[in-house]
């Protein structure tokens, strides 16, 4: 794809496996029992560089996230019923 309206600035980078453009993998898990949700999630999987965006009157470009991994928990707390 390009950059630009005027199509002057041409994308051409290879993505996974050789093919032509981004091709980001983005992998999220959640897991959730009696009100502890526990979630992971790794951003970019294959670490690919790719670019966001592209300023055509400076030609400088912004690039993509690296790998990122994140996880965390937490708790819902749920108020009691009252007979």
């Amino acid at each position: 794809y390009y950059f630009d309206p005027q199509n002057t600035f041409k994308y051409e980078d290879k993505g996974f496996l050789g093919l032509k453009g981004q091709s980001l993998l983005n992998l999220r898990a959640m897991y959730e029992i009696k009100g502890f949700e526990v979630f992971a999630s790794l951003i970019n999987a294959t670490n690919e560089l790719f670019v966001v965006s592209f300023n055509t009157a400076r030609q400088e470009y912004s690039p993509g996230y690296p790998r990122t991994f994140g996880f965390g928990a937490q708790y819902t707390f749920k108020p009691k019923k009252y007979r």
